[in-house]
């Protein structure tokens, strides 16, 4: 049974024959009785009095088409909340916190004009519990760093490149990055997340001893430790026009320099990817 089946039911009874029913959901006299047929053998009951001209519903048919208009209906009311959410810009968007501080703001601000009535629930995360989260459907789409593997039900779709950087205090004058992780205490930003992964490997490569003596998940946090002069961190040089704050000092890190990409991580099969491609293309040209 589908709701077509149903619609085509209800309308013998709106329009009192088949012959008429067929002329309004656009089928035969004889397409719209093997539907009928089917129905009746999938419930296990007759539905019409087929003796009578035109056919008359039977007490089981009345009870039937009762219940048949109240699921009509309410696939009806399902159909359009879903259309109205679609129209009105209902986006379930998750970003790392990097990117909310970062390109985000702008992108929304420039999609407001094509999009008035765009709403977003934003939920920030490392790019790792976006990206499950995307897989158990709770997000329409998300701001990561690129994975270091995609599901299959997910596709990302690149839309810039940052840098990375050593940042420490305005006063310190030194500007290589080696020395300046091995010379000072070490603010380590995002242990766990994925670009944490890819700075520990640079380091390891280039045998870059440091001395960890802070773990911070938070890119304020990291800027406040390092401007008192607790140490150096390595972040992510953010495409805004201050990517960091005017009492720290930052060098390129990586030889060459190391940097991430950021980009869209959606699902393929999602009901929103017109909102999903404004939103890109609104970072694209950020």
């Amino acid at each position: 049974m589908d709701v077509k089946t149903l619609k085509t039911f209800l309308a013998i009874i709106d329009n009192r024959g088949f012959a008429a029913a067929g002329q309004v959901v656009g089928l035969s006299t004889s397409g719209v009785s093997l539907q009928i047929k089917a129905l009746e053998k999938e419930f296990g009951i007759a539905l019409f009095d087929r003796t009578t001209r035109p056919p008359q519903l039977t007490k089981e048919g009345m009870i039937f088409a009762g219940r048949a208009r109240e699921a009509v209906l309410s696939w009806e009311r399902l159909t359009q909340s879903m259309v109205e959410d679609a129209l009105s810009g209902v986006l379930q968007l998750g970003a790392i916190p990097t990117v909310v501080s970062g390109v985000l703001p702008m992108a929304l601000k420039k999609i407001q004009c094509s999009q008035p009535q765009l709403r977003i629930k934003l939920i920030t995360g490392l790019s790792q519990e976006l990206h499950e989260q995307l897989k158990k459907g709770k997000l329409d789409a998300a701001l990561t760093v690129q994975p270091e593997q995609v599901a299959p039900s997910l596709r990302w779709t690149r839309y810039c490149t940052e840098r990375l950087a050593v940042i420490a205090p305005s006063t310190v004058t030194i500007t290589d990055d080696k020395i300046l992780l091995e010379q000072n205490p070490y603010i380590r930003f995002e242990r766990y997340a994925w670009v944490g992964r890819m700075i520990d490997a640079e380091l390891s490569r280039r045998n870059i001893n440091v001395n960890t003596t802070m773990d911070v998940n938070t890119l304020d946090g990291v800027f406040d430790l390092v401007a008192s002069g607790l140490g150096v961190s390595i972040v992510p040089w953010r495409k805004i026009p201050d990517p960091f704050p005017a009492n720290l000092g930052y060098v390129k890190f990586g030889n060459p320099a190391l940097s991430r990409e950021l980009g869209i991580l959606q699902r393929k099969d999602n009901p929103r990817q017109h909102l999903v491609e404004e939103l890109l293309e609104a970072l694209l040209t950020c």
